[in-house]
């Protein structure tokens, strides 16, 4: 019961990571934009690595390598649009609650596409054996 306990727990990883990110970013006195920026790019890497380390430590099939990396480039690509989206929070080219809006959308979006890449990564982990 505790070794899957703790798998759980690391399945969750990234979101603990990007709350940790988060709360470590507002020791520093930067814009929301940045502290939220820092908490996905740092979640990002943590569930690139986790998928990279599925793909050998696991006798993975192509479809589940596609899948992974199909998540991955949407989540590269989320991340880049946050990052060009701060530039309207650094910059102040449009109002606050355009900017804000953007900012929560961009975000929840991100979380979606965080949590399905995470559920199907734990889903490939149950259902396949280790080398």
């Amino acid at each position: 019961m505790e070794a899957r306990q703790k798998e759980k727990l690391y399945e969750m990883l990234p979101l603990f990571v990007f709350a940790a990110a988060y709360f470590v970013a507002q020791l520093f006195d930067w814009m929301d934009t940045a502290h939220f920026l820092f908490a996905v790019v740092i979640s990002f890497i943590t569930f690139a690595s986790m998928a990279s380390l599925f793909k050998t430590d696991y006798q993975a099939t192509d479809k589940q390598i596609r899948s992974l990396n199909l998540y991955s480039g949407l989540l590269t690509a989320v991340v880049f649009i946050f990052f060009l989206q701060s530039f309207l929070h650094w910059y102040r080219m449009i109002g606050m609650n355009y900017r804000m809006t953007a900012l929560m959308v961009v975000l929840l979006i991100y979380f979606v596409l965080l949590f399905r890449a995470m559920r199907t990564l734990s889903q490939f982990k149950s259902s396949t054996l280790r080398k």
